[in-house]
């Protein structure tokens, strides 16, 4: 039986990767649910000289890769996605750039077509291509060394590699329209754009040429094998200046899983066996009890705004337990592991998706000695309009939405997916009895600088009415414990410093990450809002079994103030880190200041990030005009659930509870 199919790819989400700096790493999402560490070494130059920095936040377009000798081969779920830098300028002939990347695959996904293949290491499903560097023109030459760790430890064996060269357009002008042809030394392990003469080859124009990607360069796919497995990748990049220009090589690194279903394997008739003789009639049995149906489990997600409020709602069911489960869905219900039995999901961008726009979902959750992670991509193919893919969510952080676009592309705006929670369904709602009411301990503290007084004052006044209207709409035993960073202010709820707070509690100094009042130039320690909720979060004398909630009122950067910068990001990932495992909620409020509008994008942006990660919401200014009752009580009801519990619905799942849930959280 001959398969005629195409391989359809999916390829990694490179759209958040943002370059750390030689020698560290990322692990960017495999689009199947793991990831891939990627790390730059440095060689010749320093993080200063790159023309272009590594970025994968720029979709590549899809007829580019589908021509030449992958026309009507491949086929593309989603988008193609690569990490695209430019090295820096060479003006010295012979002079060379060099520097190396590794691809770390020990939480890869190998592969969602078949189930032969664990994880943590490349498979006959992978697939590694690069593209646009000089294939030797006049300007510079460049090559790529590759190198890996096999995952038995044997030498690595490029033999069963398998090189496929895009198409070009026809040669046009006095620079040319084509494509060179990239060439695949195994012997030396190089890639480069010579043949064994040392001369360039040009592609031949496919009946489906695409476009090309610029004069003498190309791009290779190669094809992995199932007989050598690999850890890791190396590729070792060498750019030569020749003559002429000075080149300034830009290349892109792209990684791609085969995501079809696996073509049937054809089977030779047997022939017919002799009939044999009758058997004598034996007693009917006597019937077996009917067996207990398999329990049906729901779960249920959402994709938040940068804020921390719902955007969107999802759900699946599929026959099995809570845990453990392993759910590894492709395209139609193919893969392996658990099977689903139905899907939703509607945000206003892309509305209402089924199973049937269901492309992957990865979910793994209580399986031994494996992460659990969550990972969906799902679109209205053939049209591929409407796209949303988004993940690796896990139960301790939430999951970047890398591809997000219906009627507009909003991929840039910020959006993550939270971890998939158990809906168990009730019939209805009761009136909730005494020892049904949750405990919820919240502690608000505020940056004591002077400029936040007026929000001191106007939050002490507006909370009393705002317990009390909670009290009616999400009743809980409420303790609130109100405290300044460094200092206070008279006549208002925040007469206590966390230093004071924890040092009644019995915690000594050393372990307070706050720093002194006077220890900081401007009264910055007053404005340390990121190690204060790192201090809370550890030493504060939370009540056994009661949901922890922080709410963080400031008007600068998390760490000692403005101007705010790297540290600031750095300090509030710090506490994103502490109030997670802490399992405490954070809600922020940003006050309004007189600070330079960029300043006051970045801080926004990161108490928007430190909310929305740790499960709680992020507020401004504007949330307050009225004054703070309306806030104040949005914070003490989202604080009733636990810490990445998934909110109202939708439950049961179908397409019109999703609908219903999204609308009801507007």
């Amino acid at each position: 039986m001959s398969d005629t199919r195409t391989t359809n790819l999916t390829f990694w989400a490179t759209q958040e990767y943002r370059y750390p700096g030689f020698e560290s790493t990322v692990e960017v999402p495999d689009g199947l649910g793991g990831t891939i560490g990627v790390t730059y070494h440095q060689r010749d130059y320093n993080d200063r000289a790159w023309k272009r920095k590594p970025d994968g936040e720029h979709p590549f377009p899809v007829n580019r890769l589908l021509s030449g000798q992958l026309d009507k081969r491949f086929s593309v779920a989603g988008t193609v996605n690569s990490i695209t830098c430019i090295m820096p300028m060479l003006r010295r002939r012979g002079s060379e750039n060099n520097y190396s990347v590794t691809l770390d695959f020990r939480s890869f996904k190998a592969s969602a077509a078949s189930s032969q293949a664990s994880d943590g290491a490349t498979s006959g499903d992978t697939y590694l291509a690069v593209s646009r560097f000089f294939n030797g023109s006049t300007a510079g030459y460049t090559t790529i060394k590759i190198t890996a760790q096999t995952l038995d430890g044997s030498a690595l064996d490029l033999s069963n590699w398998t090189l496929l060269n895009s198409g070009s357009l026809p040669s046009k002008g006095r620079m040319g329209g084509h494509n060179a042809r990239i060439f695949f030394d195994k012997e030396s392990q190089v890639i480069s754009g010579r043949n064994e003469s040392g001369t360039q080859e040009f592609c031949p124009t496919p009946p489906d040429p695409g476009r090309k990607f610029g004069s003498d360069t190309g791009l290779a796919l190669l094809h992995l094998p199932d007989s050598q497995r690999y850890v890791s990748i190396t590729l070792s990049v060498r750019q030569e200046k020749i003559r002429g220009a000075n080149p300034n090589d830009l290349h892109d690194i792209f990684v791609a899983s085969n995501t079809s279903p696996k073509a049937p394997v054809a089977v030779e008739p047997e022939s017919a066996p002799e009939p044999e003789p009758a058997p004598e009639p034996e007693p009917a049995p006597e019937p077996e009890p009917a067996s207990e149906p398999m329990q049906s489990t729901t779960y249920t997600f959402e994709v938040l705004n940068k804020d921390g409020t719902v955007f969107g709602k999802g759900c699946f069911t599929y026959a099995g337990d809570e845990q453990p489960v392993d759910i590894a869905h492709i395209m139609g219900s193919r893969g392996r592991g658990t099977e689903l039995t139905s899907f939703w999901y509607h945000d206003p961008l892309v509305g209402t998706m089924s199973i049937d726009q269901l492309l992957s979902m990865n979910f793994m959750n209580g399986v031994d000695d494996k992460p659990s992670r969550f990972s969906i991509t799902i679109a209205n193919v053939p049209e591929d309009t409407h796209v949303l893919a988004g993940g690796v969510a896990t139960p301790e952080e939430h999951g970047g939405v890398s591809t997000h676009r219906g009627t507009e592309n909003m991929s840039c705006a910020g959006r993550i997916i939270t971890f998939p929670q158990p809906c168990h369904c009730p019939a209805g709602k009761a009136a909730q009895s005494e020892s049904e009411i949750p405990p919820v301990d919240l502690v608000v503290v505020i940056d004591s600088s002077v400029s936040m007084r007026p929000d001191a004052v106007s939050l002490s006044e507006s909370v009393s009415a705002a317990i009390e209207s909670a009290k009616e709409t999400c009743p809980s035993d409420l303790k609130v414990t109100y405290l300044g960073i460094e200092g206070r202010f008279r006549d208002t709820l925040f007469d206590t410093t966390i230093r004071q707070h924890l040092t009644e509690l019995g915690v000594e100094e050393s372990a307070m990450r706050g720093r002194k009042r006077g220890t900081v130039a401007s009264g910055g320690a007053q404005e340390d809002g990121a190690r204060a909720i790192e201090d809370i979060s550890r030493h504060h004398s939370w009540r056994p079994n009661a949901q922890r909630a922080m709410l963080f009122l400031g008007d600068e950067g998390l760490d000692g103030g403005n101007p705010p910068g790297d540290e600031d990001i750095a300090a509030a990932t710090q506490a994103i880190n502490v109030a997670t495992q802490a399992k405490v909620r954070v809600h922020t409020y940003l006050a309004e200041s007189k600070a330079k509008a960029a300043f006051r994008r970045l801080n926004e942006s990161e108490y928007a990030r430190v909310a929305s990660t740790t499960g709680g919401q992020g507020f401004t200014h504007n949330d307050a005009l009225g004054g703070f009752q309306a806030m104040l009580e949005k914070v003490i009801c989202a604080s009733n659930e636990s810490v990445g519990a998934t909110a109202t619905g939708p439950c049961p799942c179908n397409g019109e509870t999703v609908e219903s849930a999204v609308a009801a959280a507007d």
